[in-house]
């Protein structure tokens, strides 16, 4: 990491150029002044980061330098700190982007210190911010295109901001990337995750209405192909940021906690406080395996949502799921303490998760793709005991405490869990295959099985519960369960559907119907063709010969 003092002016030549590999770090000089500041300056020399830290005078009050020493420095990633973050993000992100910086690569961090906060805390948790900041703008995609909308809201930019419309924010809406999409929008999975119904599939095509469209993310999670996006922060970069996060945490003697916020929370998270802010679109896009997950790692958790309604509700629903599950797997761990959970939504939707303290904690990295995430944190946290080996483990490498018998059954059911039980009626499967050919984690498959001429296989680990396979049957074959449970979870693949093909035509010898369930055919038949009908249903001709004789 390299270090620049004072920029003093810029028609002196002060700034060295930056390469547009490394990550400019803006720190205004009311953060960095007196000696916390300097020692601030000098920590993050130190700093594990690909970054230049600048010190510019006044950054916050005269904005538009920002976008002098941007251009002067050639930089593509920026890190703009100042203690009224909050208040010119809006112009800070504008006036870059007239620079040609992409969105993806700017992050505009608010460091002001809490009233009565200790100072060395302060000073760790203001470097561990700045890293976390510095990794998430590497990891942004600053090749994919940016969908956009004016913000309509005042209240989210300074007074200056308001005498110049060109300079407020805008914030940024789903587009879909062709090129990025491995099914050609076949699954559907990020449309049936909008809840507003913004996206659709037209021909061979994800549309997103933008006038429908909340950028709330939820798109983004549910696709595994990473063809959605969202301003450019790809969901890795989020976990990457995390990991940093955590990685401070458990360097800080009182370990502050992770909080999920959601990027329109009015809430401040004051330096010198007990949580490391997240921000995130929306807590739309956040699945229930990501708090597990930073638990499954040793730190406590935050959820907190804005002041909309739908997001303050889920964030207490995910909080009151996880402490159900982490109940469940592993209630050796013990119950949070009783002011952890209300039935009432709590202040500007903030949802505590009990810390957690592994002995394997410094191992773990955290992955956000579902069902991933979810099987791996319930496994670290105490799932994993009840397999007998490492091969029927539900994540394969895992180091499995082998026992001789399973714990106590339990089985837990919502609408929030990523994880999958798909029951197929085979009495009304035509066995077309559709189902495995939208699936988008390819959890369902169709296999070769001994004596079947068409089977149908779920790989339950890899079902996120997306429902596509639900709404794509022709047949209306398929159900689907939101649930999770120890017996489940060990067995990996099972035989959904299998049409026999000891059935064969008395003519010319062929598996009858080509393969497709008769009883579906006949019934498909019954109005229009009865004789037809009767006869698919004697199960004697194949389809072809009962044409011709």
């Amino acid at each position: 990491m390299e270090l620049c003092n004072d920029l003093g002016d810029l028609d002196q030549g002060a700034l060295p150029v930056v390469t547009t590999e490394l990550t400019l770090v803006l720190i205004c000089s009311d953060v960095a002044k007196g000696r916390p500041g300097r020692r601030m300056v000098d920590a993050l020399r130190d700093a594990p980061m690909d970054a230049r830290v600048t010190v510019v005078h006044n950054l916050c009050a005269v904005s538009t330098k920002v976008r002098a020493v941007v251009a002067e420095s050639g930089a593509s990633r920026v890190v703009v700190v100042c203690r009224n973050g909050s208040e010119v993000r809006g112009e800070i992100r504008a006036l870059l982007g007239r620079v040609g910086l992409h969105p993806s690569g700017v992050v505009v961090l608010d460091m002001m210190p809490g009233v009565e906060s200790d100072l060395d805390r302060v000073l760790a948790m203001s470097v561990a911010r700045i890293r976390a900041a510095v990794t998430r703008a590497s990891g942004g995609d600053l090749t994919g295109p940016v969908h956009e909308r004016r913000i309509r809201s005042a209240a989210r930019f300074s007074r200056r901001g308001l005498l110049h419309p060109g300079d407020i924010e805008r914030d940024p809406i789903a587009n879909w990337l062709e090129d990025r999409c491995d099914r050609g929008g076949a699954c559907h999975a990020c449309v049936y995750s909008c809840s507003n119904g913004a996206l659709s599939h037209v021909g061979d095509q994800i549309v997103v209405e933008e006038d429908l469209c909340t950028g709330c993310g939820a798109c983004v999670s549910a696709c595994r192909s990473g063809a959605m996006s969202l301003g450019g922060v790809p969901i890795e970069a989020l976990e990457a940021e995390t990991n940093v996060l955590i990685e401070e945490s458990r360097g800080l003697i009182s370990r502050p906690g992770v909080a999920l916020v959601c990027t329109k929370s009015s809430a401040t998270m004051h330096l010198g406080g007990d949580w490391l802010p997240l921000e995130v679109a929306s807590i739309e896009m956040v699945s229930v395996g990501w708090p597990l997950q930073i638990l499954a790692a040793g730190v406590s958790v935050q959820l907190v949502g804005c002041d909309d309604d739908g997001c303050v509700a889920r964030a207490c629903e995910i909080m009151k799921l996880c402490n159900s599950l982490v109940d469940a797997a592993a209630p050796e761990l013990g119950r949070p303490p009783s002011n952890y959970l209300n039935d009432d939504p709590p202040d500007l939707g903030r949802a505590l998760v009990r810390p957690i303290s592994l002995a394997r904690d410094s191992e773990f990295v955290v992955q956000f793709r579902e069902p991933e995430a979810t099987l791996l944190a319930l496994s670290t946290l105490g799932v994993s005991d009840v397999f007998s080996n490492e091969r029927d483990s539900p994540v394969p490498g895992l180091a499995q405490s082998p026992v001789s018998k399973l714990r106590r059954p339990w089985s837990i059911e919502s609408s929030l869990l990523p994880l999958g039980e798909v029951t197929v009626d085979e009495s009304r499967c035509s066995a077309c295959g559709r189902c495995a050919v939208v699936c988008p984690s390819g959890a369902l498959a169709v296999g070769d099985v001994p004596n079947a001429a068409f089977a149908l296989t779920l790989d339950s680990d890899s079902c996120s519960a997306c429902g596509v396979c639900v709404l794509s049957c022709p047949e209306s074959a398929i159900t689907l369960r939101h649930v999770v449970n120890a017996v489940r979870l060990t067995s990996r693949h099972r035989v959904e559907v299998k049409v026999v093909d000891q059935l064969k035509c008395v003519v010319c010898g062929s598996a009858l119907a080509g393969g497709l369930a008769t009883s579906v055919i006949s019934d498909r038949l019954a109005a229009s063709h009865p004789q037809l009908a009767r006869r698919l249903r004697m199960e004697v001709k194949c389809a072809d010969c009962m044409l011709v004789q």
